[in-house]
């Protein structure tokens, strides 16, 4: 179960870190990057909930947890064209 959970902060992590415009990512590739975290994330909760609604609602919670730490720690830092 801790696996499950570290997996949750980590995929909300690297979300807030893809957002955050650290990476000097051309826009196909932050979109691509931003689309695989996504697939990344619903699956994580889908497959939570097949263990129960609580585990489901868990599993959103981390990742909300995740990124919200990303966004604390690297700031929102995008630039606008």
């Amino acid at each position: 179960m801790l696996e499950r959970i570290i997996a949750g902060l980590l995929i909300g992590f690297v979300a807030g870190f893809i957002e955050s415009g650290l990476l000097p990512l051309s826009d196909k590739t932050r979109w691509i990057a931003e689309g695989v975290m996504v697939l990344a994330g619903i699956g994580f909760v889908v497959s939570s909930f097949t263990f129960g609604p609580a585990y489901g609602i868990a599993a959103i919670v981390e990742i909300a947890i995740g990124f919200s730490a990303a966004s604390k720690v690297f700031g929102s830092r995008t630039t606008q064209s």
